[in-house]
Parts: structure tokens; C-alpha cells; sequence
């Protein structure tokens, strides 16, 4: 990912550019024509006493109507995977409640505009109609309420002009404001899905817009570490690795070769408890998938090709600017699931390390913190229930370093009872 446009594909919280134009062109088709229809069937009267329609496009209207709203209905569902989930699994209260506030009334927009069509009595079409009306126009009027804050968000601040700024600078002095207590940092988000998992960046900063450019550094640093080390992804340099003919050195980038350097020293100081090169045996039990039990032999096979003694890593191997060479024994594969995010925060942490505003990651699992938020405090991290990961079982105040958990909610395999 090297753009915001390709980004925005796998960014949860924002939809791909079509996506969004059909969302909204369908949107304001469906509200329009709706809009329209009603107008025309209760506020207009027709000057023909035998006529069936109070004016000529009423037909148009309604069938324009009828024949755009299942295709909203469609563009919803593809709204609903990119961002309104995401609001539902939200820790912020807020976000929980507008993520609910539209399901919620598209859901009972759509339904009714399916039981007017399919209601056998006079009274129920009535009461699917007035149904319809309200839901709809709470639904549009949420969603146009969403769209402006939005662009308000999205937009930068606009300058003062130079001249102001200058009489503002030159007035501060003379009315005593240099005592005035500094302004607050604003505080921008953005959630991202990264090494197959969401990332959340939260960043302080004394407006909005130095705020966005440190969210755009922060993402850039974890796209180039997953660029690196991503499994999840076939062009990632540990993905090349993993496919390397057994016996054949491969060169690598200064930062693999580093990294390499300090997983062979854990490795080394746990006496080979941590061991990332177990590719194999993530395979044999399908820990990617739905998981499944291997039999005895594929089990053997599956150990037999990990541990990371299968890995040489050689400084200095000859190849032009390459600082190191790895070459695979054997038909061994890491693993980024031990490492990969905590190696991406810290690349973030050494980038950000000489700017003073704090920020939050939530990684999938693993949170990293710079500092305590302004105003003091911390930052308050919810730890999800081992078993029901939608459900919180207690909350954590972390103002430094990260903080990372593991479960059994998402992946989990009981075989044999």
C-alpha cells in the first residue's frame, strides 16, 4: 500500500472512491424521488377530475423509486462492511451509538419499504408507509449530519489571513494575552487494517492538521514494517523469504537484517521457548483458517521443517549493498504472529521519539502508548473477556510503553473434547 487512494481499500472506517459516490448517488436518487412521490400524492390536487395521478411524473417518480432502492439497499451492505461495523465494535460509546442509530434505521427503512409492497390490508400499508416516511427522513437527515461532519474533519482549517496574523502577533504583547494558558492539542483518529489486522492510531497535536500529518507518518511507518514482515501479504519481504529455494542465500535490507539479529538473540535468551520460524506448524494446524487436527505424520513433517536453527544468517555475504544473506536449511517459514506488531510499533515509537505530542496505537490486540494524553491521566484500555471478545472485562490506564493480549475469541480449536 504506497497511496491513500489504494489505502482507502482496505482502510475499515471509509469505503473505496466508487463505493462512496454510489452510496451517495443512490442516496440522493432514492430521497429525491421518494421525496417527490409524497409530494405529489398528498400536497397536489389535479386539475382533471378523472385523472389517477396528481401530476404527470408521479408515475416516473415512484417507479424511479422502486427500481433505485434495492440497489441502495446493496450499496448499504457494502457500508456496512467498511464502516459501520467498525463503529458497532467501537470501545467509544459514541461510535456504538451511531453505528446503531443507522443500522437500526435502515434497517427499519427497508423493511417497511418492502412491506408496503407486500401488505394484504389497507391499515398495514398505511402504517408500513408512515413507517417508511419516518425512518427515512431520520435516516437522511443522520447521514447528511454524518456527511458534513465529515468534510469538517477531513477539510483543513482555513488560514488566518497574513495581515491578521500579523496585527494578531503584534496585539498579544500589548493586551497581556502572553499569559494566557496555551490552547489544548486536538486529537485525530484514524483506523487502518494492517497485517490482516485493524489498526487504530489516535495522535495529540497543536491542530488538526499537524494532527493528520502525524496520523499519515505513523501509517507509513507500519505499511513500510508490513511491506517487510507480512505474512498476510505475498510480496513482503519475509514472504519472499519463505519461498526461497532451500540452500540459496537471499540478500536482505538493513532492517530485516537487524531484526533477524534480535529475534535469534530472543530466541537464544529463552532457550528457543520464542521461535517465530514455526510457519510450518501454523499450517499443519490451519491456525489461519478454521483450524484442524493434524495426523501423526503431517505433525512430524510440520516439526521437522520449523525452528529457527533451520535459518544462517550471514553479515557481510558479498551481494551489492546487502548487509546480511539468509539462507533456509531447510523448508522452514517465520511467522510475523510473534512479533510483527510489536516490531511495527516500535519503529513508530523510534520515528516519533523526538516529537512531543502523545498517541495511542491499538494493534489487534496489542496496544502502544508514547506518553500521557493532555490534560494528564492516561490512556484508558479496555481488555476484552477471553472468551467473548465484544464484552469488556476490566479497563486499564496505560500513560507509557504497550501493552499486549492474547485469547482464544477469535481463534480457537478443541479437538478430541
Amino acid at each position: 500500500m504506497v497511496s491513500s487512494d489504494t489505502r482507502m481499500r482496505v482502510m475499515l472506517g471509509a469505503m473505496v472512491w466508487w463505493e462512496r459516490w454510489a452510496f451517495n448517488a443512490l442516496h440522493g436518487v432514492v430521497a429525491v424521488t421518494g421525496a417527490a412521490y409524497l409530494y405529489m400524492k398528498l400536497a397536489l390536487v389535479s386539475d382533471d377530475p378523472f385523472a389517477v395521478v396528481n401530476h404527470p411524473w408521479q408515475p416516473a417518480m415512484l417507479s424511479t423509486h422502486v427500481i433505485a432502492a434495492p440497489f441502495f439497499v446493496a450499496c448499504f451492505g457494502m457500508l456496512f462492511r467498511s464502516h459501520t461495523l467498525r463503529k458497532l465494535l467501537s470501545p467509544n460509546a459514541s461510535n456504538r451509538r451511531t453505528g446503531w442509530t443507522s443500522l437500526l434505521s435502515f434497517a427499519a427503512m427497508a423493511i417497511s419499504g418492502y412491506l408496503i409492497q407486500i401488505a394484504p390490508t389497507a391499515a398495514l400499508i398505511d402504517a408500513a408507509i408512515w413507517t417508511h416516511v419516518a425512518t427515512s427522513l431520520l435516516f437522511a437527515v443522520g447521514y447528511g449530519a454524518h456527511l458534513v461532519v465529515g468534510w469538517r474533519i477531513r477539510s483543513p482549517e482555513p488560514a488566518a489571513p497574513a495581515a491578521l496574523g500579523a496585527l494578531l502577533a503584534l496585539a498579544g504583547p500589548l493586551t497581556g494575552s502572553a499569559d494566557a494558558q496555551p490552547a489544548s492539542p486536538v486529537r485525530v483518529e484514524r483506523t487502518v487494517l494492517l497485517m490482516g489486522a485493524p489498526a487504530r492510531f489516535v495522535a495529540e497535536a497543536p491542530d488538526r492538521a499537524a494532527g493528520l500529518a502525524k496520523l499519515e507518518r505513523m501509517v507509513r511507518v507500519v505499511e513500510a514494517t508490513e511491506a517487510d514482515l507480512s505474512t498476510w501479504r505475498d510480496d513482503s519481504a519475509l514472504s519472499r523469504l519463505n519461498r526461497r529455494p532451500v540452500g540459496a542465500p537471499a540478500p536482505a535490507a538493513p532492517a530485516v537484517c537487524d531484526l533477524l539479529d534480535r529475534l535469534s538473540a530472543w530466541h537464544d535468551a529463552t532457550g528457543g521457548a520464542f521461535d517465530p520460524a514455526v510457519g510450518r506448524l501454523v499450517d499443519a494446524w490451519g491456525l489461519r483458517g478454521r483450524g484442524r487436527r493434524p495426523d501423526a505424520a503431517a505433525l512430524r513433517s510440520a516439526a521437522a521443517g520449523a525452528g529457527l536453527r533451520h535459518l544462517r544468517i550471514d553479515r557481510n555475504p558479498g551481494f551489492d549493498r546487502a548487509p546480511c544473506a539468509v539462507t533456509r536449511r531447510a523448508a522452514v517459514t517465520l511467522d510475523a504472529g510473534g512479533f510483527g506488531k510489536g516490531e511495527a510499533l516500535d519503529r513508530v515509537r523510534r520515528a516519533e521519539a523526538d516529537r512531543p505530542d502523545a498517541w495511542l496505537i491499538d494493534f489487534g490486540g496489542q496496544v502502544a502508548v508514547s506518553g500521557a494524553p493532555a490534560g494528564g491521566g492516561a490512556w484508558p484500555v479496555a481488555v476484552a473477556h477471553p472468551a467473548r471478545r465484544g464484552e469488556p472485562a476490566l479497563e486499564l490506564r496505560l500513560d507509557a510503553g504497550s501493552l499486549a493480549t492474547s485469547g482464544g475469541s477469535e481463534r480457537d480449536l478443541t479437538p478430541d473434547g
